[in-house]
């Protein structure tokens, strides 16, 4: 019993050394290069979500539930335009 709770041992101690072995020869994947977003387009899209996102906060305020799933639904489609997708973080 106490040699299989030893060889247990060893091989629950030895195996993330193995698997830090065999990942050591991988080359870290390449920093893509990004362009830097255009001031205005970003500026516009806030701009944008800025005054749906009042519009929606006021509907919801009001209790206008019609007006403020109109609002949010506008918000995801800002949020959705390619113009936002530039910059990729991780």
């Amino acid at each position: 019993m106490r040699a299989t709770v030893l060889a247990v041992g060893a091989i629950i101690l030895i195996t993330p050394v193995l698997a830090l072995m065999v990942h050591a020869d991988e080359k870290p994947p390449k920093k893509e290069e990004f362009k830097k977003p255009d001031r205005k387009v970003v500026k516009e899209l806030m701009g944008k979500k800025l005054v749906h996102s009042q519009k929606l906060l006021s509907a919801l305020v009001m209790n206008e539930l019609d007006k403020a799933g109109n609002e949010a639904e506008a918000l995801i489609k800002v949020r959705r335009e390619a113009a936002w997708m530039i910059v990729k973080t991780k």
